[in-house]
């Protein structure tokens, strides 16, 4: 069955549409500009199946079973700009199929079985920008074949089964700015694997095996401003490995096995705006290490093994917003950890470690902090000018503090910009009198499920903007005349 649709545009078009078949159709119009052949079954395109369209700008071959491609299959089509051979049953190409496609942009070969690529395939495609060769089963590339494609700038070839990327894979794609080869079976990078892109701004090769990169491994593509390398079996990330990347801005790590940082391994990623090691197995962080990262704006070390954090670990990091330490294994925070290069700081997350102690002026320099998260630790107690220099904190969490018994009176001193504050499910006894009398700003405030016993006049002293108040789920048994005294702004009260 052929559908056609016509327009005028001084010459009579068609755009045709072919289902129910098992062969080429000889009576498709030869002024069709778009050819839609899919979800046949038609195990052969033989020879000169498309000889007479020469005017045909996009054809469509998906989903046809397709096993065979003829060497002269596509002769014929000078003008086409983009060629769909997706999730057909293709096994192999021969080379001088393409050799007439002089004007494609476009050639998408996914989710076939092709095995690999000859060299020479690619002849004729100088006009090449997009190939998409993902989900087939190549399990190996040999350097050279993508020599002719010298406007390429999309490649992706990820979900195959490559175990290396061969030195001269990417000769001559100096026009390419992205390469995606994630989703392979890749162990090692070499140095000089992408010494001629120049062009290259993603790399994406995540969820692979990769063990190692060598130092210089990413020499010749000055202009990379994002690799993604999560998800491998990395374990060193030594001195050179991101030699020449000043443009790089996104660089993800996680969920790899990285245990050591040598101290200049982020040397001369000036540019580096995100920085992702979440779920790796680092262990300390050493004075200086992030020195060279002055325009790092997120750093998330989630997940990691991290015990000791030496003064000055955190140097140099003038641009930081946030900054993500959760579920490692920190006890101390000590004096001036969080120091003045981290002014710009808004959201700090220091919850499920086994946090024991915080000492004086650990938070000193974080002067734009929003959002401070201490929860699931074990704290104990909070001690007088703890928080002392947050003064832009609007947002504090420390629930689930199963250990945390005292509050010092000041403990919230300094916190004047403070609207949340989240202290439920923790094992508080005693609200001392006026222990909120800091907290202007404060509009919620949720202490439910503690051991409070007594609710005491002036318990709740300077809290002018409270509008909720959560405390059930306590041992109160007793309430003050005067405990709510001054909650003129209380919306929401669960005792």
């Amino acid at each position: 069955m052929i559908q056609l649709t016509s327009f005028d545009n001084g010459t009579k078009y068609y755009n045709s549409f072919c289902q129910g078949i098992d062969s080429i159709p000889l009576d498709i119009p030869e002024y069709s500009i778009k050819i839609k052949i899919e979800g046949n079954h038609i195990p052969v395109v033989k020879d000169n199946s498309f000889q007479k369209f020469s005017e045909c700008l996009y054809l469509y071959l998906d989903w046809n079973e397709i096993e065979t491609l003829e060497i002269l299959a596509f002769k014929g089509l000078n003008s086409l700009q983009k060629l769909f051979l997706y999730r057909n049953k293709l096994t192999h190409l021969p080379v001088g199929l393409f050799e007439d496609l002089s004007s494609l942009t476009k050639l998408s070969v996914f989710g076939n079985q092709i095995k690999t690529f000859d060299i020479g395939l690619f002849s004729g495609l100088s006009s090449l920008t997009s190939l998409y060769a993902y989900d087939n089963e190549m399990d190996i590339l040999e350097a050279g074949v993508f020599n002719d494609l010298s406007s390429l700038t999309l490649l992706y070839i990820n979900d195959n089964q490559l175990d290396n990327l061969a030195i001269g894979l990417f000769d001559s794609l100096s026009a390419l700015k992205e390469l995606y080869v994630y989703r392979n079976n890749i162990v090692s990078l070499s140095a000089g694997t992408f010494q001629d892109l120049s062009g290259l701004e993603i790399l994406s090769m995540f969820g692979n095996k990769i063990e190692f990169l060598e130092p210089g491994v990413f020499s010749g593509a000055s202009s990379l401003k994002g690799i993604w390398m999560y998800n491998n079996e990395i374990v060193n990330l030594t001195k050179g490995t991101f030699d020449g990347l000043s443009q790089l801005e996104e660089l993800y790590i996680n969920d790899n096995k990285v245990r050591n940082l040598d101290l200049e391994v982020f040397e001369g990623l000036t540019s580096l705006k995100k920085l992702d090691l979440d779920d790796c197995e680092i262990q300390s962080l050493q004075k200086d290490i992030f020195k060279d990262l002055g325009s790092l704006e997120y750093l998330d070390l989630n997940n990691n093994h991290l015990q000791d954090l030496e003064e000055g670990c955190f140097h140099g990091l003038y641009s930081l917003d946030r900054l993500y330490l959760y579920n490692n294994g920190i006890k101390i925070l000590g004096q001036s950890l969080f120091d003045q290069d981290l002014s710009k700081l808004t959201i700090l997350g220091l919850q499920e470690n086994p946090l024991e102690t915080i000492q004086p002026q650990a938070f000193i320099g974080l002067s734009s902090l929003d959002v401070l998260g201490i929860y699931v630790t074990d704290i104990q107690t909070l001690y007088q000018g703890m928080f002392q220099s947050l003064s832009s904190l609007t947002n504090l969490i420390l629930r689930d503090n199963y250990q945390l018994t005292t509050l010092e009176i000041g403990c919230f001193a300094g916190l004047s910009s403070l609207k949340k504050l989240y202290m439920y499910s923790c094992n508080i006894q005693t609200l001392p009198s006026g222990i909120f009398q800091d907290l202007s700003q404060l509009e919620t405030l949720s202490i439910y499920d503690n051991r409070i016993q007594t609710l005491s006049n002036g318990m709740f002293t300077g809290l002018h903007s409270l509008t909720g108040l959560w405390i059930y789920d306590n041992e109160i048994e007793s309430i003050g005349p005067q405990t709510f005294s001054g909650l003129y702004r209380i919306l929401i009260l669960h005792i």
